[in-house]
């Protein structure tokens, strides 16, 4: 079990995910997860991070239906 989870909940963020996820993989800390929560993007999103997923074993991704950030947050914190 990683030392450390990053809860990222995306709501139509394609543009800013590369960005983001680039960031997270830089990180000299090496033993932490990513829980990404696509809280029903319509920009594919989802299916971006599916691919960044089969590229990066820490990345793990979960779909729902729309329901907001607090809802998307309580996801991946129970993930």
């Amino acid at each position: 079990m990683p030392a450390l989870s990053v809860l990222l909940p995306v709501r139509n963020a394609g543009a800013y995910l590369a960005p983001a996820l680039a960031s997270l993989w830089r990180q000299t800390f090496r033993d932490f997860e990513v829980i990404a929560v696509d809280d029903g993007s319509s920009d594919g999103s989802g299916e971006r991070l599916e691919r960044a997923a089969t590229a990066e074993p820490r990345l793990r991704v979960f779909h729902v239906p729309h329901a907001g950030l607090p809802a998307a947050l309580n996801l991946a914190l129970d993930r």
